[in-house]
């Protein structure tokens, strides 16, 4: 079993190319499918650039359930709408299920990439 405590994800979770209709969603491909995460014991996701799609909320929603020992959640979320847009998506991430009941999630708002 991996022994990784922090697991840092630099980019947008979901790529979603609807003009290539031929070619295949991409995504995080870490999550996928992957039972490893039951028993791996990360402490603490960061996500940068995250940006409130319903197929990232999707796999974040994946890891709060799958990392028993999650403590924190930093999420680094890329908005450019107004005080509307961050209640909404403020209010999707906090209402997700998680599998650890002391896990925080710490939302931090920018205009740019970072």
């Amino acid at each position: 079993t991996p022994n990784l405590k922090t697991l840092v994800i630099e980019g947008p979770l979901h790529y979603d190319d609807d003009e290539e209709e031929e070619e295949p969603e991409y995504y995080c491909e870490c999550s996928s499918g992957c039972n490893c995460l039951l028993s791996c014991p990360v402490e603490v996701l960061e996500i940068s650039k995250y940006m409130g799609t319903t197929k990232e909320l999707e796999r974040v929603k994946h890891f709060l359930v799958k990392l028993s020992c999650l403590e924190h959640v930093k999420l680094g979320v890329l908005s450019r709408g107004g005080d509307k847009e961050k209640l909404r998506i403020t209010t999707d991430l906090l209402m997700l299920p998680r599998a650890s009941v002391n896990c925080k999630i710490q939302i931090k708002f920018s205009k740019n990439y970072y």
